[in-house]
Formats: structure tokens, C-alpha cells, sequence
């Protein structure tokens, strides 16, 4: 699949179809239609990927992943290239007020669709996988740094420290005072 020296002539439109094309051939899954997986537009696919060389190259990491569904919580066993770059986004950005309805805006999706691709391809909600990501760092700063759990809170992007409270303590069995006290001390 070289074309350097006739990449030039391509069109964006050529682009969306070899990439559909190339993903459905070649990661098609059993008893999920890869046209689920589809990249639908050109806003999508130019959002996606800036250049040709790098939905190439995208292409082809895809080819070389492990088939290992315990990994996709990491974003490297996830298939679908918008929701790749959707997790990457949501680990660059977990502390700003993001929503499915902003993200889904931003990478050109329905918020529907995008709802069931977290679901199929995670196993969890959006929502669970942000909140997730922001309970692992969390998690870091309190035992990384001198910050109040106030500070930690409003840092990971929880907007209200009393919540913040209780869904830590939900996840983790215990308050964040106690999981840094204990963390610190050896007890955990």
C-alpha cells in the first residue's frame, strides 16, 4: 500500500475509501459487522488523522494489535480508530468539563452511537470510563503530592469536592483521606 508518488492526486474521498476499506478487509469481526467501525465522513476522517502517512500508519498499528480484549482499557486493544482517539482525548482532557454531547461534536459522531461504542468495545459507559480516568489520577496525586483533597478534586476535574467524596469512596472502599493516609503509612 505505498502510493508516494501518487498520494498527491488523492482526494479526501479516496482517503475515506481506502481507509473503510482497508479496515473492513482487514479487522472485520466475527459477528460484528466492521461497518460499524466505519470512519462515516470527511470531517471525521480529517479530525482522525491530519495527513495520509498517518491514517497509513494508523492502519497498520491496527494490523499489529494483540486481540487481547483485557487491553482496551488502556487504549491499545481498542479497534475503532474514533474511539482510540476519543479515549486519548478524554486522557488529555480529563479535567475539563467534557460530556458525550461535547465529544461527540468534536469527533463528528452520534452521541448515541458513540454511547454504544464504549459499551461494545470497553464494556463501560462514558461516563464510568471518565470517571474511571479520573479516579487513577486521583489516586496518583494523593500519593505524588502535598495537595488537599479539595485541591486533588478540583484538579482531576471534579467541579464539586463532596461528590468527589463519595465516588472515590465508592470505587476505592475508602475516603481519599484514608487512601493516602494508608498508602503513605504501608497500610494499603
Amino acid at each position: 500500500m505505498r502510493l508516494k508518488e501518487s498520494k498527491e492526486c488523492l482526494t479526501i474521498r479516496d482517503a475515506l475509501k481506502i481507509y473503510n476499506s482497508v479496515y473492513f478487509h482487514a479487522f472485520s469481526h466475527p459477528g460484528i459487522g466492521a461497518e460499524e467501525d466505519y470512519v462515516f465522513s470527511n470531517e471525521q476522517l480529517l479530525h482522525l488523522f491530519p495527513n495520509f502517512d498517518e491514517m497509513i500508519e494508523s492502519l497498520k498499528a491496527l494490523s499489529d494489535m494483540p486481540d487481547d480484549p483485557n487491553d482496551s482499557h488502556s487504549g491499545h486493544g481498542i479497534r475503532n480508530a474514533s474511539l482510540r482517539a476519543i479515549t486519548s482525548y478524554i486522557h488529555d482532557h480529563y479535567r475539563d468539563n467534557i460530556s458525550i454531547q461535547v465529544i461527540s461534536k468534536a469527533f463528528y459522531l452520534n452521541a448515541n452511537y458513540l454511547s454504544q461504542l464504549f459499551k461494545r468495545e470497553l464494556n463501560l459507559t462514558f461516563t464510568e470510563y471518565l470517571t474511571n480516568v479520573r479516579l487513577k489520577q486521583a489516586k496518583h496525586l494523593l500519593l505524588t503530592t502535598e495537595l488537599s483533597v479539595r485541591e486533588v478534586a478540583e484538579s482531576v476535574g471534579f467541579r464539586d469536592y463532596f461528590y468527589f467524596i463519595r465516588v472515590f469512596k465508592k470505587h476505592a472502599s475508602q475516603t481519599p483521606r484514608q487512601y493516602k493516609y494508608q498508602a503513605r503509612s504501608g497500610l494499603g
